[in-house]
């Protein structure tokens, strides 16, 4: 099967049995072309993995304080706990999901299961990113959308 492009569990499930068997790349994923981290993600996936995380260093994400959510190896591979963190993009296979019968549910159930066979792997953003997820980091993120590191 092929991989699709998304990361919140009811956005990649709600509409799997419409994806099935379907080709997807970068430029398909979004309605404005190659988005570079599409491209980014994309160009790291390997045939062995069922999901590739775009994640960076704690150190380089304005708003995020230690410890991050993962260990990255030389090979990619992901474990818990770490240095790195999850940016909210992902490739993943669709029949990682299908098992599952609830329609919401967490990614941190495939994740471990991925986990566990290590076919979870990860890539590395190279520019700043900002944890906007609490209101008080918002002013931070419009401020790094001004610079040239995004």
């Amino acid at each position: 099967m092929n991989p699709i492009f998304s990361t919140p569990a009811v956005g990649l499930k709600m509409p799997a049995h419409y994806l099935m068997g379907q080709q997807f790349s970068p430029a398909t994923a979004t309605p404005y072309g190659l988005a570079p981290i599409l491209s980014l993600t994309s160009q790291n996936w390997q045939d062995d993995c069922d999901a590739l995380l775009l994640c960076a260093p704690v150190n380089q994400i304005i708003g995020r304080a230690a410890p991050g959510d993962f260990s990255i190896s030389q090979d990619a591979i992901v474990t818990r706990g770490g240095d790195f963190v999850y940016l909210g993009v992902q490739i993943i296979r669709l029949e990682t999901v299908q098992h599952i019968r609830e329609p919401q549910f967490s990614l941190n159930i495939i994740w471990d299961a991925l986990m566990a066979k290590n076919t979870l792997r990860a890539c590395l953003y190279p520019g700043q990113w900002c944890d906007i997820g609490k209101p008080e980091n918002i002013a931070l993120g419009e401020k790094l959308l001004g610079t040239s590191h995004v």
